[in-house]
């Protein structure tokens, strides 16, 4: 697993770098960073958060935007699950840079945040993607996520029911409501709760687990 890791991010960071890297009609290279090879290219832009993209003109011209704008999410993630945080918020700011509506990105970076615990600021970047994109139901989960996290249980169960309005088959939103439920001493609604999250995804040992911890409290066998 961390050699596919260590892979994909390689794979990322040299496909920005060769996107980055396109010359202009004149042969030279449009962006001032890109002067060294592509995957040096992409990580002195990751060194350097505050320098502005120059995107060059064939890439605008090739509709290349996309392309690079998915490259920066996906070095995002893959920065993420190696558990670089610093720079995996770099990443998405340069997705976010290219694209300041792509939903996806504002939603990445929220997720970072939150593990970070820089809650205020997660819910910035949660509700900047809803607002770009209001039936993104992972976003609606995450905000609650950070709620949750925060206390705000009432506000918190807001944010999961309208993630279950957009996506009923969102499992790990259920999962997560039952967890509040149970937190609020409301086990039966709880139970049913980590029922539908266990139905969808029968796979998801936590909702299972959580369950069983619901009967436990309400002292009710297994």
């Amino acid at each position: 697993m961390k050699i596919y890791r260590l892979s994909l991010t390689i794979f990322v960071i040299f496909a920005v770098g060769c996107l980055f890297g396109v010359q202009g009609q004149s042969g030279t290279v449009p962006n001032t960073i890109s002067s060294n090879t592509p995957l040096q290219n992409t990580q002195a832009m990751l060194s350097t958060p505050g320098v502005p993209i120059s995107v060059p003109a064939q890439a605008v011209a090739q509709g290349k935007i996309p392309k690079l704008v998915r490259a920066w999410n996906k070095m995002g993630n893959a920065l993420k699950k190696s558990g670089k945080y610093d720079e995996a918020i770099q990443a998405y700011d340069k997705a976010i840079q290219l694209d300041p509506n792509n939903a996806n990105a504002w939603n990445n970076k929220g997720a970072v945040l939150n593990k970070q615990g820089r809650y205020d600021e997660a819910i910035i970047a949660f509700n900047q993607a809803v607002s770009i994109n209001p039936r993104l139901a992972s976003a609606w989960n995450n905000i609650g996520n950070v709620l949750k996290k925060q206390g705000k249980y009432d506000e918190a169960i807001q944010a999961y029911d309208r993630a279950l309005e957009i996506n009923p088959q969102l499992a790990r939103a259920w999962n997560n409501k039952g967890n509040i439920l149970e937190k609020q001493g409301k086990y039966d609604e709880a139970i049913l709760a980590f029922n539908q999250a266990s139905r969808i995804n029968p796979r998801l040992a936590s909702a299972r687990k959580n369950k069983n911890n619901a009967l436990k409290l309400l002292g009710r066998t297994k």
